[in-house]
């Protein structure tokens, strides 16, 4: 099942929080949005599911428009970010209840509550009480009410949000392949780029209530537009450069950046951390910052030459002469 938003502006007590996105999802397909906090990620995914109204625009559902059929005729699940399970039930009767509401009867709710937890890997907690179940094992339970009515479309608003790094890492990818061996459509929001890397297809860039650019992961590192698009898909070495003569903003990819005694560029290094087996090391040239990844360290003060394969100098096209005289900041990387 496919989902597709056409212009679609959510306003919330008057406010404009999602203006003019156009998204779509394929079928079976993962899309991730992604965003900081208050870009209208939440509140998109809350209109895709008919929880909120859109204030123009239409939320199509497999080619047909459901921008007006209310949330229980969509065949969409949502999964809260909180979870949302009630501590007075249990983990069957959480699970259960959306099919309880919907009326559906008690010998097919215990049959699908079975299914879906085992598809969490929850088949002997029927019974547990909320509060006696790990963050980890809450998040199952959310997923497994929200498989339970076997919506065709999936909707994940910050699942992982609360869950230490090495549990985030085991459950995306159980979440990945429950997605994929149900055969369903999931639109997976979250701030979190390893997250979202890990988990789609591709990757929707929201900021401020707008959709910036959508791609394959790789894709949106490797040819970012924008400084905002650069910096979000973790590139910190975003400089002011010449580029065929001309001034322009420019991001060097870490990965092609090397010490070199040959180098045309010189620098100080300026700071130098040990991570995960290497040693991240700055250099400051002129005003301006350029991080790389080096097999041994170096002192902070001491002068340092690197090179950058010019595979690794990407333009920002929606910036071009934004520097106002980049041959003033002493880096030429053309």
């Amino acid at each position: 099942m496919s989902i597709e938003l056409r212009a679609v502006s959510v306003d919330i007590d008057g406010i404009p929080i999602v203006t003019d996105v156009d998204l779509d999802a394929a079928d079976r397909e993962r899309v991730a949005i992604m965003g900081p906090s208050g870009a209208g990620k939440s509140t998109l995914l809350r209109a895709i599911a008919g929880l909120i109204p859109v204030a123009s625009g239409q939320v199509l559902v497999d080619g047909e428009d459901h921008t007006t059929t209310p949330a229980h005729r969509r065949g969409v699940g949502l999964m809260f970010q909180d979870f949302a399970l009630f501590p007075h039930l249990d983990v069957a009767g959480n699970v259960g209840y959306g099919l309880r509401m919907a009326g559906v009867d008690a010998d097919t709710r215990h049959s699908r509550v079975s299914e879906s937890l085992a598809m969490v890997g929850l088949t002997n907690h029927a019974d547990r009480a909320i509060d006696a179940l790990s963050g980890g094992e809450r998040q199952r339970v959310a997923l497994a009410r929200t498989l339970a009515p076997r919506p065709r479309v999936i909707l994940l608003d910050e699942p992982l949000g609360s869950l230490d790094q090495a549990l985030k890492e085991d459950l995306l990818a159980e979440m990945r392949d429950i997605v994929d061996g149900l055969g369903v459509t999931a639109v997976y929001v979250t701030h979190d780029r390893f997250e979202a890397e890990a988990f789609a297809h591709r990757i929707a860039i929201m900021r401020d209530g707008r959709l910036l650019a959508i791609d394959e992961p790789e894709a949106l590192w490797r040819a970012p537009r924008s400084e905002f698009i650069a910096r979000f898909m973790g590139h910190r070495t975003v400089v002011d450069g010449e580029i065929v003569d001309r001034p322009g903003r420019v991001v060097l990819l870490e990965t092609a950046i090397r010490p070199d005694p040959d180098g045309r560029i010189e620098g100080v290094v300026a700071a130098c951390d040990f991570r995960d087996g290497r040693y991240r090391t700055v250099v400051r040239v002129a005003d301006q910052s350029i991080g790389l990844w080096t097999d041994t360290p170096s002192n902070v003060g001491d002068m340092l030459r690197i090179s950058v394969d010019d595979a690794g100098i990407v333009e920002l096209v929606d910036e071009v002469g934004r520097a106002d005289d980049a041959s003033e900041s002493g880096l030429d990387v053309e």
